[in-house]
């Protein structure tokens, strides 16, 4: 007779059975076994062996270019770190750099020239280079043919380059020819200084170690911006209560890692960035807190201008008017003025966010103007001339293509567009490309390490080296006073089917029929650094700091030009000699900025952009707002080990993740944690949200990132991020956009 089973004895043969596998070898054999696959994955690289040595470079994964020191293993980088105090990068590294040695081994690496698969938007097969250059040099045809207005362009994220140079002499060779840089500009408050002044004095550099105060309208200062060093050292008396140390006030909509470790935090609107400086200025001018008589002297419009009178247009943003438009309360904003001049040497700087991209030209126009009105330029604390680099080039200008913005350029104009590999660290949204191209058929050819961002967009990725596989330059970051320049040097060989983008530019000039200046053809860019670097030489400026000696050297020593290479070779790098004196600037300057309708435009902005926007407030009665990580965002990839960062310890937001309020979320009926639909006049898109007091009520804060398919081999990745949803204003900006939010 069959004996029933009772659920006593089940449970007690469970129970058997864990015990007797607790006791048997495997499942312990099982995760020794996977342990060693995981370890001999084709992803993972096996460790060098042979002799520890130190080389030195400096890091191009952002325009700050701080040096690096490689500990290399075989001749293979095994780890970086930061260099000696002294240097320009005061001896720091971000996180993004220092994982730049596994950048190499990314797992949405291209290795091989890709063409966009006909019919299928997000899929590539593998071409080659000659494929390209045919469809680019027919495409190149077009717009040479009689009467075409189509244009031919370049997109630069680092203009002042060897290569940027050579691009712009090869568009000089096309009637329709554009070099483009970025609207995105981590320097645009520099920028605007310098356009408004009436002859040109040179670009500016900030002296920061001099500065008391400085009013900063969401510009990323403790997080990322300039050269991140050395604000940080800085700073390293924030929120003490002496009277010497750096104050820092942060501007901004939502409290930012910048606003959290600032002084002080003025939670502004959305959008009324321009409404603050003009009322900030007004109260200077009217309470004549600031030097009248210079002013009077150097400002071609403060009583009357061809574009009006700026102390008319400050008027209109009385502290009253101010406050209703920005949130900020009248005694604030008359106590503020009057600290920037109680607590000077202050500055003011925009610039934008990585993620939700630059200020407009009106709200750079109005920071800048409340500089010159605080009298800050050419003074000590303040903003500083610099000089250029020295000039090596003999080509005449006329064979250069002058810089355009982005921004510029007409809508559904542009027929070829090559997009450079070395990005700026911010985000360019594809929105903003894709209305200025053609309608029909435009061809986009992206220079690019992965198939990340733009590339995932573009028609032809033609694969370029990765950080540390080729020879590059660092330019002077935006916030040094002094000139400075060093070389990022191959610590790796790059794999084959790789192109370096000054190259294959070449190949198409050749094909297209574009005859190069002679400084171009049949030379290396290492070639035309070296150049470059004995021009330096000659000059005998600046002085020349080893990184492996820790040592300065004044160029005037250096034996020969061979031996300054040599120096460079090593990881040193140039530095100018500072101004002799600082004088306020000769030049006179337009408050009010060059622009046609300057006032009409300032004081329509400056009654806020969502006003400008116009959308009915019952449809979309929410803000969305980007935010992003210099060097995280647009083209970068990031190492696979910054997952840390962003998955298993959250100090990071992963790309797409909202963060609202929480009264915000509850009166939208939103889930902490839960996903929820964002929806714009531009579409739509699925988030997960985050229930955050630190965001404004009724705006939705949105991460510009990493998503994390872009860590693991997928070909899912999405090309058209966050940025889609925004609304694209006619100057390039879309930091604002109205929006509305449920839970799905």
């Amino acid at each position: 007779m069959r004996e029933k089973i009772s659920r006593r004895d089940l449970l007690r043969l469970a129970g058997g059975s864990a015990l007797g596998l607790w006791f048997t070898p495997i499942p312990w054999k099982l995760l020794d076994d996977v342990s060693i696959w995981t370890q001999n994955g084709r992803w993972v690289t096996s460790p060098p062996r042979g002799e520890i040595q130190f080389r030195y470079s400096n890091c191009t994964l952002c325009p700050a270019g701080c040096g690096v020191r490689a500990r290399c293993v075989g001749g293979q980088p095994i780890s970086l770190a930061g260099i000696a105090p002294q240097s320009g990068s005061r001896g720091a590294l971000c996180a993004v750099g220092l994982g730049g040695h596994h950048l190499r081994y990314h797992p949405q690496r291209v290795t091989q020239p890709l063409r966009r698969a006909s019919g299928i938007s997000a899929s590539f097969q593998p071409c080659t280079p000659e494929d390209i250059v045919l469809t680019v040099s027919e495409a190149l045809a077009t717009t040479r043919a009689s009467g075409s207005g189509d244009l031919a362009a370049i997109l630069d994220e680092r203009p002042g380059r060897v290569t940027s140079l050579m691009y712009r002499n090869f568009l000089s060779g096309f009637p329709n020819g554009v070099y483009l840089n970025p609207v995105s500009d981590s320097g645009a408050t520099l920028h605007a200084m310098e356009s408004a002044a009436e002859k040109p004095y040179g670009a500016l550099g900030i002296d920061l170690e001099n500065t008391r105060t400085i009013l900063s309208f969401g510009t990323p200062l403790l997080d990322g911006w300039g050269n991140p060093a050395r604000l940080w050292k800085m700073s390293e008396g924030l929120q003490d209560s002496s009277e010497s140390h750096l104050k820092i006030i942060q501007a901004e909509t939502h409290q930012s890692r910048t606003a959290l470790l600032a002084d002080e935090w003025l939670p502004l609107r959305p959008g009324t960035e321009a409404a603050l400086a003009l009322g900030l200025a007004g109260i200077l001018i009217k309470e004549k807190l600031i030097d009248m008589a210079a002013l009077s002297r150097q400002a071609i419009d403060l009583e009357q201008g061809a574009q009006g009178s700026f102390r008319e247009l400050t008027e209109k943003f009385s502290p009253r008017t101010t406050a209703a438009i920005t949130g900020v309360s009248e005694d604030k904003i008359v106590s503020l003025a009057r600290e920037l001049v109680q607590r000077g040497p202050s500055i003011v700087l925009g610039g934008g966010d990585p993620g939700a991209g630059p200020l407009g030209p009106e709200e750079e126009t109005a920071i800048a103007a409340l500089n010159f009105v605080l009298g800050n330029v050419g003074r000590r604390g303040g903003f500083l001339p610099r000089r250029e680099l020295p000039k090596w080039l003999k080509e005449p200008s006329k064979n250069l293509k002058p810089a355009s913005s982005l921004r510029d350029i007409p809508d559904h104009s542009i027929r070829v567009l090559f997009v450079d590999a070395l990005p700026s660290g911010n985000a360019i949204p594809w929105t903003l490309l894709e209305k200025k191209l053609v309608r029909d058929n435009p061809v986009v050819v992206s220079f690019s390490p992965y198939l990340l961002g733009i590339s995932r967009n573009a028609q032809f990725i033609v694969p370029s080296p990765v950080y540390l596989e080729s020879w590059e330059e660092v330019l002077t970051p935006l916030d040094s006073p002094t000139t400075s320049y060093s070389l990022s040097l191959p610590l790796l060989v790059p794999p084959g089917g790789v192109q370096e983008p000054f190259d294959f530019i070449r190949r198409v000039a050749v094909a297209a029929g574009v005859h190069l200046a002679p400084e171009f053809q049949d030379v290396s860019p290492k070639d035309l650094f070296k150049r470059r670097v004995e021009q330096f030489h000659r000059d005998r400026r600046g002085t020349i700091f080893s990184y492996r000696n820790e040592s300065e050297t004044r160029v005037k020593d250096v034996a020969s030009a061979d031996s300054m290479w040599a120096m460079f070779c090593d990881g040193a790098s140039w530095r100018d000699d500072p101004p002799s004196s600082t004088s306020p600037i000769a030049s006179r300057f337009s408050l009010l900025g060059k622009a046609a309708n300057a006032a009409e435009r300032l004081e329509a902005v400056g009654h806020g952009r969502l006003e400008i926007q116009r959308d009915p407030a019952t449809e979309f009665p929410l803000v969305l707002m980007p935010e992003g990580w210099r060097g995280a965002v647009g083209q970068n990839g990031l190492s696979p080990v910054m997952t840390k960062i962003y998955q298993e310890s959250g100090l990071r937001h992963l790309g797409g993740e909202a963060r609202v309020n929480v009264e915000t979320g509850r009166r939208w009926g939103l889930t902490d944690g839960g996903p929820a639909l964002i929806q714009t006049r531009c579409g739509s898109k699925v988030a997960r949200v985050h229930f955050d007091d630190a965001v404004m009520p009724e705006v939705i804060q949105v991460i510009v990132g990493p998503n994390l398919k872009e860590f693991h081999e997928s070909q899912e990745v999405d090309g058209r991020n966050i940025l889609c949803l925004c609304n694209l204003d006619d100057d390039g900006v879309w930091r604002v956009t109205r929006a509305k939010m449920s839970g799905v």
